[in-house]
């Protein structure tokens, strides 16, 4: 995932992602990656994402990826949490870490529903 996001950062191309039961394949650009799948159990994501959701926001995903890697300085290797908080006309990347130390980016977007917080954190293995 991390040669994946290094490859996204460096393409504007669409993204084509191709899945089957044992690889995820992307392609974009001149680009082909392809990846094994992991095995495991995973929650269920359709009991914590909500479906249907009449919410949507669209922005530019060169504006988004560096709000999120100016916002991810403050995050450690082992722990990254990020926030956003969307309300109308605002979205707001909150991004901390353990020693309680928090980076924030603010982007104008063309939103004008009901506001909605949204909390993410990576755990990597130790």
């Amino acid at each position: 995932m991390l040669e994946l996001a290094k490859l996204l950062a460096e393409s504007e191309d669409p993204v084509v992602i191709e899945l089957s039961a044992s690889q995820a394949r992307f392609k974009f650009g001149d680009v082909r990656l392809a990846s094994k799948l992991v095995d495991g159990k995973f929650p269920d994501y359709t009991r914590v994402v909500p479906q249907n959701q009449p919410r949507q926001l669209r922005l530019g995903r060169s504006q988004l990826l560096q709000s999120l890697q100016r916002a991810a300085i403050l995050t450690s290797d082992k722990f990254r949490g990020v926030r956003w908080l969307l309300s109308e006309g605002t979205l707001k990347i909150i991004c901390s870490n353990t020693e309680q130390e928090e980076a924030q980016e603010e982007l104008d977007v063309n939103y004008g529903g009901e506001s909605l917080d949204i909390g993410l954190q990576r755990r990597l293995p130790a």
